[in-house]
């Protein structure tokens, strides 16, 4: 006995609506908002110190832990981008940094001297106070 099934249009949109869903179920995105500004501030400090420094071939490769909750302390790696590893031989494949988050406003990003494990503090962030930062912005902020 041969069964013949139709794809018919609500199928066809229940099947998709279906997919999406548990795809969506599978995101990779941190759940944690303070994790997620974390994650975006010290990104930014060093992404902004590796442009600073004509450092523009880095990109980010790993982040440890991962950013899925607030944490302390998170170590990024950065390595050379493979358009400029084929052009040019860098000194260093990897950069290795720590960004510490000691309070809302209090960030610091250190460079992690991978040879002797020396660490150097690159930048320090301090953040105004939540009444001030409502007053400089243009927007509303929760």
């Amino acid at each position: 006995m041969r069964f013949k099934l139709k794809c018919t249009p609500y199928i066809f949109v229940a099947t998709t609506c279906f997919i999406a869903f548990a795809l969506s179920a599978c995101d990779a995105k941190p759940k944690n908002a303070l994790a997620q500004q974390q994650h975006f501030i010290c990104k930014s400090l060093i992404d902004g110190f590796l442009k600073a420094q004509h450092l523009g071939q880095y990109e980010l490769q790993n982040v440890h832990p991962i950013v899925q909750d607030a944490v302390s302390e998170r170590q990024y790696i950065y390595r050379v981008s493979s358009d400029y590893q084929i052009r040019l031989t860098p000194q260093q494949k990897k950069l290795h940094f720590q960004c510490q988050h000691q309070d809302p406003q209090h960030y610091r990003v250190q460079f992690i001297h991978t040879d002797s494990q020396i660490v150097q503090t690159l930048i320090q962030l301090e953040l105004p106070p939540k009444p001030v930062m409502r007053q400089l912005t243009a927007f509303s902020l929760e």
